[in-house]
């Protein structure tokens, strides 16, 4: 599922936006359209319910997204389900529902919960992890008491931009709320440095892959 090319540069690609900062409407409002076609219902959870929608996109892929996970918790229990995407130009051609290999269970949410899934962190906050700021060159050179010369530089930070590849979109939606976040290349990056955030992140989406029966996917 995470077939990119990685490239180390000396500049960071963009790894997300804050939905907050930037909304990405076009993208969102692809997304509800494509829910309608999925026959799902505009989520109204109540107070302590959440729906949770993680959308897949891949580059080069017809279509606003090819893979979509759909996690309910509800007073009445969990259900989880994924549904793969197939899209020409301009349409869905078509859709696969698939229930999880075992009932969505507490369980399963709680390990979720523990992840922060209702509460995701902020894609900015990332990036500022992943790519800090650089010190200014503060090249010297000192003079030794002994005569000798030395030259004392700051050291550079290996970075890395991936271009292309494959973004998750989350929707968070709770009573009266709705958190959008988006993450490009989670474990990509995660493999480059192993931040906290991005731990959450990929865990999260692990915990979903081993949810559902191996699939072929785009």
């Amino acid at each position: 599922m995470n077939r990119v090319l990685i490239a180390v540069f000396l500049s960071f690609g963009l790894l997300g936006r804050s939905s907050a900062a930037v909304p990405d409407s076009a993208t969102y409002s692809a997304f509800h359209k494509l829910a309608g076609k999925l026959h799902l219902c505009d989520p109204q959870p109540s107070k302590d319910e959440y729906e949770v929608r993680i959308w897949w996109q891949r580059s080069f892929l017809y279509g606003a997204a090819q893979m979509v996970y759909v996690i309910r918790k509800t007073n009445q229990g969990t259900e989880a389900t994924e549904y793969l995407l197939e899209s020409a130009k301009r349409r869905l051609r078509r859709f696969t529902r698939i229930e999880s290999v075992q009932p969505a269970d507490s369980m399963l949410w709680n390990r979720l919960i523990k992840q922060d899934i209702v509460n995701m962190p902020e894609p900015s906050v990332i990036q500022s992890k992943l790519n800090p700021k650089q010190k200014r060159d503060a090249t010297r050179v000192v003079i030794e008491a002994d005569g000798s010369i030395n030259v004392i530089a700051n050291k550079t930070e290996k970075r890395m931009a991936i271009n292309d590849g494959e973004s998750y979109y989350f929707e968070v939606f709770s009573a009266g709320s709705c958190r959008q976040y988006r993450y490009d290349n989670p474990r990509s990056y995660f493999g480059f440095k192993p931040i906290a955030e991005l731990r959450k992140v990929v865990t999260i989406l692990d915990e979903l892959d081993t949810a559902f029966p191996v699939a072929k996917r785009p």
